[in-house]
Protein backbone atom coordinates (compact mmCIF):
# COMPACT_ATOMS: atom_id res chain seq x y z
CA UNK A 1 0.00 0.00 0.00
CA UNK A 2 1.84 3.77 -0.72
CA UNK A 3 2.63 6.05 1.91
CA UNK A 4 0.48 8.75 2.49
CA UNK A 5 1.63 11.87 3.13
CA UNK A 6 -1.01 14.60 5.20
CA UNK A 7 -0.64 18.44 3.47
CA UNK A 8 -1.14 21.75 6.21
CA UNK A 9 -3.46 22.78 3.92
CA UNK A 10 -6.43 22.66 6.34
CA UNK A 11 -4.82 25.43 8.59
CA UNK A 12 -6.19 27.72 5.10
CA UNK A 13 -9.92 26.89 5.55
CA UNK A 14 -12.19 29.14 6.99
CA UNK A 15 -9.52 31.94 6.65
CA UNK A 16 -8.82 35.36 5.18
CA UNK A 17 -6.24 37.32 3.56
CA UNK A 18 -5.72 40.64 4.63
CA UNK A 19 -2.98 43.56 4.75
CA UNK A 20 -2.62 44.55 8.31
CA UNK A 21 -1.06 47.75 9.62
CA UNK A 22 -0.33 48.02 13.51
CA UNK A 23 0.28 51.12 15.26
CA UNK A 24 2.90 51.99 17.66
CA UNK A 25 0.29 51.03 20.51
CA UNK A 26 0.44 47.55 19.32
CA UNK A 27 4.00 47.55 19.31
CA UNK A 28 4.67 45.22 22.23
CA UNK A 29 2.50 42.16 19.90
CA UNK A 30 4.66 43.01 16.97
CA UNK A 31 7.80 42.30 19.32
CA UNK A 32 6.65 38.71 19.81
CA UNK A 33 6.05 37.63 16.80
CA UNK A 34 9.04 39.14 14.89
CA UNK A 35 11.03 36.16 14.60
CA UNK A 36 7.89 34.92 12.47
CA UNK A 37 7.05 37.73 10.55
CA UNK A 38 9.29 40.09 7.90
CA UNK A 39 7.79 42.70 7.83
CA UNK A 40 8.56 46.23 5.69
CA UNK A 41 8.89 49.18 6.45
CA UNK A 42 6.88 51.97 4.23
CA UNK A 43 10.06 54.23 4.11
CA UNK A 44 12.53 54.52 1.21
CA UNK A 45 15.04 52.74 3.85
CA UNK A 46 13.37 49.11 4.48
CA UNK A 47 14.94 45.60 2.68
CA UNK A 48 14.04 44.53 -0.42
CA UNK A 49 11.64 42.66 -1.22
CA UNK A 50 12.50 38.60 -0.15
CA UNK A 51 15.33 40.15 2.22
CA UNK A 52 16.87 37.43 4.71
CA UNK A 53 17.82 40.18 7.17
CA UNK A 54 17.29 38.95 11.08
CA UNK A 55 18.04 42.45 12.73
CA UNK A 56 15.46 42.99 15.36
CA UNK A 57 12.24 44.23 14.25
CA UNK A 58 12.11 48.01 14.35
CA UNK A 59 9.69 50.16 16.16
CA UNK A 60 7.94 52.60 13.42
CA UNK A 61 4.86 53.88 13.44
CA UNK A 62 3.48 51.92 10.15
CA UNK A 63 4.02 48.32 9.11
CA UNK A 64 2.71 46.68 6.08
CA UNK A 65 2.77 42.61 5.92
CA UNK A 66 0.23 39.75 4.63
CA UNK A 67 -1.22 37.51 7.03
CA UNK A 68 -4.01 34.89 7.66
CA UNK A 69 -6.43 35.51 10.56
CA UNK A 70 -9.16 33.10 12.17
CA UNK A 71 -12.39 35.30 10.59
CA UNK A 72 -14.18 34.88 14.37
CA UNK A 73 -11.16 36.81 15.89
CA UNK A 74 -11.80 39.01 13.57
CA UNK A 75 -15.02 39.72 14.32
CA UNK A 76 -15.66 39.27 17.71
CA UNK A 77 -11.85 39.20 18.88
CA UNK A 78 -9.73 36.72 20.84
CA UNK A 79 -12.60 36.14 23.31
CA UNK A 80 -14.34 33.91 20.75
CA UNK A 81 -10.96 32.07 18.94
CA UNK A 82 -7.20 33.19 20.64
CA UNK A 83 -5.29 32.02 17.91
CA UNK A 84 -2.28 33.72 16.41
CA UNK A 85 -2.87 35.08 13.08
CA UNK A 86 -0.47 33.57 10.62
CA UNK A 87 2.20 35.26 7.90
CA UNK A 88 1.26 34.44 4.45
CA UNK A 89 4.10 34.13 2.92
CA UNK A 90 5.90 31.91 4.98
CA UNK A 91 3.08 30.04 5.09
CA UNK A 92 2.44 29.76 1.47
CA UNK A 93 5.88 28.83 0.76
CA UNK A 94 5.75 26.10 3.13
CA UNK A 95 2.83 24.60 1.52
CA UNK A 96 3.93 25.40 -1.84
CA UNK A 97 7.21 23.32 -1.29
CA UNK A 98 5.54 20.51 1.19
CA UNK A 99 3.12 20.10 -2.48
CA UNK A 100 5.91 20.23 -4.82
CA UNK A 101 8.04 17.78 -2.51
CA UNK A 102 5.38 15.00 -2.60
CA UNK A 103 4.26 14.99 -6.56
CA UNK A 104 8.10 15.14 -6.96
CA UNK A 105 7.99 11.53 -5.65
CA UNK A 106 6.22 9.48 -7.99
CA UNK A 107 6.92 6.29 -5.64
CA UNK A 108 3.97 7.67 -2.93
CA UNK A 109 0.79 7.03 -4.72
CA UNK A 110 -0.28 4.01 -6.33
CA UNK A 111 -3.39 6.05 -7.93
CA UNK A 112 -4.69 9.71 -7.60
CA UNK A 113 -6.31 9.65 -4.29
CA UNK A 114 -10.38 10.91 -3.88
CA UNK A 115 -11.02 14.52 -3.99
CA UNK A 116 -11.41 15.57 -0.48
CA UNK A 117 -15.72 14.63 0.63
CA UNK A 118 -16.04 13.23 -3.01
CA UNK A 119 -18.74 10.32 -3.24
CA UNK A 120 -19.62 11.62 0.48
CA UNK A 121 -22.86 13.43 1.18
CA UNK A 122 -23.82 16.40 -0.64
CA UNK A 123 -21.01 18.15 -2.67
CA UNK A 124 -20.99 21.88 -5.11
CA UNK A 125 -20.01 21.03 -8.42
CA UNK A 126 -16.79 22.18 -8.97
CA UNK A 127 -15.92 25.45 -9.72
CA UNK A 128 -13.04 25.41 -12.82
CA UNK A 129 -10.88 28.50 -12.84
CA UNK A 130 -7.13 29.46 -13.17
CA UNK A 131 -4.69 28.79 -11.15
CA UNK A 132 -4.50 31.08 -7.76
CA UNK A 133 -3.38 34.20 -8.17
CA UNK A 134 -2.20 36.69 -5.56
CA UNK A 135 -2.74 40.68 -4.90
CA UNK A 136 -0.30 43.40 -3.57
CA UNK A 137 0.12 46.79 -5.05
CA UNK A 138 -3.30 47.22 -6.16
CA UNK A 139 -2.14 44.42 -9.10
CA UNK A 140 -2.82 41.47 -9.67
CA UNK A 141 -0.47 38.55 -10.79
CA UNK A 142 -0.21 34.65 -11.18
CA UNK A 143 1.09 32.80 -8.13
CA UNK A 144 4.43 31.04 -9.33
CA UNK A 145 4.29 28.86 -7.01
CA UNK A 146 1.04 27.52 -7.76
CA UNK A 147 2.52 27.33 -11.60
CA UNK A 148 5.33 25.09 -10.26
CA UNK A 149 2.98 22.68 -8.60
CA UNK A 150 1.29 21.90 -11.51
CA UNK A 151 3.82 21.28 -13.77
CA UNK A 152 5.85 19.33 -11.07
CA UNK A 153 2.88 16.87 -10.61
CA UNK A 154 1.40 16.92 -14.51
CA UNK A 155 -1.72 17.63 -12.81
CA UNK A 156 -4.72 19.19 -14.85
CA UNK A 157 -8.20 19.56 -13.89
CA UNK A 158 -10.83 17.70 -16.48
CA UNK A 159 -12.74 20.90 -17.48
CA UNK A 160 -14.66 19.84 -20.97
CA UNK A 161 -15.61 16.01 -22.16
CA UNK A 162 -16.09 15.74 -25.63
CA UNK A 163 -18.72 13.02 -26.87
CA UNK A 164 -18.33 11.69 -30.35
CA UNK A 165 -20.87 9.17 -31.61
CA UNK A 166 -20.04 7.40 -35.08
CA UNK A 167 -22.09 5.48 -37.06
CA UNK A 168 -19.65 2.99 -38.88
CA UNK A 169 -19.91 1.42 -42.26
CA UNK A 170 -16.40 -0.53 -42.36
CA UNK A 171 -15.58 -1.86 -38.37
CA UNK A 172 -11.84 -2.90 -38.99
CA UNK A 173 -10.98 0.53 -41.27
CA UNK A 174 -11.94 2.71 -38.60
CA UNK A 175 -10.63 0.59 -35.59
CA UNK A 176 -7.44 0.78 -37.56
CA UNK A 177 -8.28 4.26 -38.28
CA UNK A 178 -9.01 5.16 -34.64
CA UNK A 179 -5.16 4.06 -33.28
CA UNK A 180 -4.13 7.08 -35.02
CA UNK A 181 -5.36 9.11 -32.47
CA UNK A 182 -2.06 8.59 -30.66
CA UNK A 183 -1.26 11.29 -32.08
CA UNK A 184 -2.89 13.30 -29.54
CA UNK A 185 -0.83 12.15 -27.27
CA UNK A 186 1.25 15.31 -25.34
CA UNK A 187 -0.83 18.05 -26.89
CA UNK A 188 -1.28 21.31 -24.43
CA UNK A 189 -4.45 20.65 -22.39
CA UNK A 190 -5.21 17.17 -23.56
CA UNK A 191 -5.59 14.57 -20.83
CA UNK A 192 -7.03 11.66 -22.03
CA UNK A 193 -9.32 9.89 -24.57
CA UNK A 194 -10.70 6.21 -25.14
CA UNK A 195 -14.05 4.91 -26.53
CA UNK A 196 -14.98 1.56 -27.71
CA UNK A 197 -18.42 0.35 -29.60
CA UNK A 198 -22.17 0.11 -28.61
CA UNK A 199 -23.14 -3.47 -26.87
CA UNK A 200 -26.46 -2.55 -28.31
CA UNK A 201 -25.69 -1.00 -31.67
CA UNK A 202 -22.79 -3.39 -33.24
CA UNK A 203 -22.01 -0.39 -36.00
CA UNK A 204 -22.06 2.56 -33.49
CA UNK A 205 -18.78 3.52 -31.82
CA UNK A 206 -18.52 5.94 -28.75
CA UNK A 207 -15.46 8.12 -28.33
CA UNK A 208 -14.76 10.72 -25.38
CA UNK A 209 -12.04 13.25 -25.05
CA UNK A 210 -10.98 14.65 -22.01
CA UNK A 211 -9.68 18.20 -22.33
CA UNK A 212 -8.37 21.08 -18.99
CA UNK A 213 -9.08 24.07 -20.95
CA UNK A 214 -11.19 25.63 -23.68
CA UNK A 215 -8.11 27.56 -25.31
CA UNK A 216 -5.86 24.18 -25.90
CA UNK A 217 -9.03 22.09 -27.25
CA UNK A 218 -9.94 24.95 -30.20
CA UNK A 219 -6.32 25.48 -30.89
CA UNK A 220 -5.51 21.70 -31.52
CA UNK A 221 -9.63 21.29 -33.47
CA UNK A 222 -7.82 24.81 -35.98
CA UNK A 223 -4.51 23.01 -35.98
CA UNK A 224 -3.82 19.50 -36.14
CA UNK A 225 -7.20 17.55 -35.67
CA UNK A 226 -7.91 17.48 -39.77
CA UNK A 227 -4.61 15.52 -40.22
CA UNK A 228 -5.58 13.07 -37.98
CA UNK A 229 -9.17 12.87 -38.55
CA UNK A 230 -8.05 12.13 -41.99
CA UNK A 231 -7.02 8.70 -41.39
CA UNK A 232 -10.71 7.75 -40.82
CA UNK A 233 -12.20 8.81 -44.23
CA UNK A 234 -14.80 7.23 -45.59
CA UNK A 235 -15.42 4.32 -42.66
CA UNK A 236 -18.43 5.95 -40.97
CA UNK A 237 -21.27 7.41 -42.95
CA UNK A 238 -22.85 9.31 -39.35
CA UNK A 239 -21.06 11.55 -36.91
CA UNK A 240 -22.93 13.40 -33.90
CA UNK A 241 -20.39 15.55 -31.72
CA UNK A 242 -21.01 17.00 -28.30
CA UNK A 243 -18.87 19.45 -25.61
CA UNK A 244 -19.86 19.17 -22.05
CA UNK A 245 -18.53 21.12 -19.51
CA UNK A 246 -17.21 19.40 -16.68
CA UNK A 247 -19.26 19.76 -13.44
CA UNK A 248 -18.28 17.42 -11.24
CA UNK A 249 -16.31 13.87 -10.38
CA UNK A 250 -18.00 10.46 -9.41
CA UNK A 251 -16.26 8.85 -7.08
CA UNK A 252 -12.51 9.16 -7.45
CA UNK A 253 -10.90 11.26 -9.69
CA UNK A 254 -12.31 10.58 -13.53
CA UNK A 255 -9.56 8.29 -15.05
CA UNK A 256 -9.52 10.59 -18.13
CA UNK A 257 -7.06 7.59 -19.89
CA UNK A 258 -9.81 5.42 -19.07
CA UNK A 259 -6.80 2.75 -17.74
CA UNK A 260 -8.16 -0.21 -15.83
CA UNK A 261 -12.21 -0.33 -17.10
CA UNK A 262 -13.66 -2.57 -19.61
CA UNK A 263 -17.06 -1.01 -19.97
CA UNK A 264 -18.58 2.54 -19.86
CA UNK A 265 -21.97 3.41 -19.16
CA UNK A 266 -23.74 6.92 -20.15
CA UNK A 267 -26.63 8.41 -19.95
CA UNK A 268 -27.53 11.57 -21.84
CA UNK A 269 -30.39 13.55 -19.93
CA UNK A 270 -32.57 16.25 -21.25
CA UNK A 271 -34.15 18.33 -17.91
CA UNK A 272 -36.99 20.29 -17.37
CA UNK A 273 -36.86 23.83 -17.33
CA UNK A 274 -38.03 24.23 -13.89
CA UNK A 275 -36.55 20.70 -12.39
CA UNK A 276 -32.84 21.66 -12.98
CA UNK A 277 -31.63 22.59 -9.64
CA UNK A 278 -33.32 19.16 -8.36
CA UNK A 279 -31.46 17.84 -11.06
CA UNK A 280 -27.94 18.52 -10.56
CA UNK A 281 -28.33 18.73 -6.09
CA UNK A 282 -29.39 14.80 -6.70
CA UNK A 283 -26.70 13.99 -8.65
CA UNK A 284 -24.41 15.21 -5.82
CA UNK A 285 -26.64 14.10 -2.96
CA UNK A 286 -27.83 10.50 -4.18
CA UNK A 287 -26.34 9.20 -7.41
CA UNK A 288 -22.79 10.28 -6.64
CA UNK A 289 -22.62 8.65 -3.37
CA UNK A 290 -24.59 5.32 -4.39
CA UNK A 291 -22.53 4.73 -7.65
CA UNK A 292 -19.34 5.29 -5.97
CA UNK A 293 -20.35 2.73 -3.45
CA UNK A 294 -21.17 -0.01 -6.20
CA UNK A 295 -17.94 -2.24 -6.33
CA UNK A 296 -16.41 -2.38 -9.90
CA UNK A 297 -17.07 1.74 -10.57
CA UNK A 298 -13.89 3.00 -11.54
CA UNK A 299 -14.48 6.73 -12.02
CA UNK A 300 -17.09 8.85 -13.43
CA UNK A 301 -17.81 12.83 -14.57
CA UNK A 302 -21.29 14.37 -14.50
CA UNK A 303 -21.62 17.13 -17.01
CA UNK A 304 -23.32 20.10 -18.51
CA UNK A 305 -24.33 21.76 -22.53
CA UNK A 306 -26.37 24.17 -22.94
CA UNK A 307 -29.25 24.95 -20.59
CA UNK A 308 -31.01 21.62 -20.59
CA UNK A 309 -28.42 18.87 -21.49
CA UNK A 310 -26.58 16.63 -19.02
CA UNK A 311 -24.12 13.76 -19.31
CA UNK A 312 -23.33 10.95 -16.85
CA UNK A 313 -20.44 8.95 -17.61
CA UNK A 314 -19.12 6.13 -15.30
CA UNK A 315 -16.60 3.54 -16.18
CA UNK A 316 -16.48 0.17 -14.99
CA UNK A 317 -14.17 -2.78 -14.41
CA UNK A 318 -16.24 -5.56 -15.96
CA UNK A 319 -19.85 -6.09 -17.17
CA UNK A 320 -20.79 -8.40 -14.19
CA UNK A 321 -19.61 -5.44 -11.86
CA UNK A 322 -22.15 -2.81 -13.89
CA UNK A 323 -24.97 -5.48 -13.82
CA UNK A 324 -24.75 -5.75 -10.29
CA UNK A 325 -25.21 -2.32 -9.44
CA UNK A 326 -28.22 -2.22 -11.67
CA UNK A 327 -29.87 -5.34 -10.03
CA UNK A 328 -28.77 -4.15 -6.33
CA UNK A 329 -28.12 -0.04 -6.08
CA UNK A 330 -29.76 1.50 -9.13
CA UNK A 331 -33.71 1.26 -8.26
CA UNK A 332 -33.24 2.54 -4.83
CA UNK A 333 -31.02 5.90 -6.22
CA UNK A 334 -33.42 6.38 -8.52
CA UNK A 335 -36.81 6.22 -6.12
CA UNK A 336 -34.67 8.37 -4.03
CA UNK A 337 -33.22 10.45 -6.70
CA UNK A 338 -36.82 11.39 -7.84
CA UNK A 339 -35.71 11.32 -11.60
CA UNK A 340 -38.53 10.72 -13.00
CA UNK A 341 -39.92 14.01 -12.45
CA UNK A 342 -36.79 15.60 -13.60
CA UNK A 343 -36.20 14.38 -16.97
CA UNK A 344 -37.94 14.95 -19.88
CA UNK A 345 -35.76 12.02 -21.78
CA UNK A 346 -33.09 10.38 -21.32
CA UNK A 347 -31.04 7.92 -23.74
CA UNK A 348 -28.65 5.63 -22.40
CA UNK A 349 -25.99 3.36 -24.04
CA UNK A 350 -23.30 0.91 -22.83
CA UNK A 351 -20.26 0.80 -24.53
CA UNK A 352 -17.31 -2.14 -25.13
CA UNK A 353 -14.20 -0.05 -24.43
CA UNK A 354 -11.08 -0.94 -27.01
CA UNK A 355 -7.82 -0.86 -25.25
CA UNK A 356 -6.26 -0.04 -28.14
CA UNK A 357 -8.21 3.29 -29.01
CA UNK A 358 -6.81 4.25 -25.06
CA UNK A 359 -4.70 7.69 -25.29
CA UNK A 360 -2.94 8.60 -22.39
CA UNK A 361 -2.20 12.40 -21.95
CA UNK A 362 1.70 12.17 -22.29
CA UNK A 363 4.40 14.73 -21.33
Amino acid sequence: MAETHWLPMATLHGSEIHYGIEQRQAKERLVERAPAIKPCRASSSAPAAGSTSSAPLPLANRYRYRYYTCFSRRRCGTKYCAAERLPAEELDAAVIDALLHTYERTDLFDRPSPRPGAGHGPSAPVCHTSLPRTTSGGKTHPNRGYERMALASGYRDLVLIKWIRCGVTDRGAFGSGQQTWAGLRGQPGFLGQGGGWSRREPGVAHVFGCWADQPSYERFMAETHDGIASAQAGTYDAIEVRLFEHLTEIGERFPADFADASLARLAYCHVRANRRAHFIGAQAEVWNPGMTRSPGMRGGMFGQRGEAEFLVLSLWRSVTDHERYLSEYFPSLRERSGAADDLDSITGHLVDLESAWAVPPGH
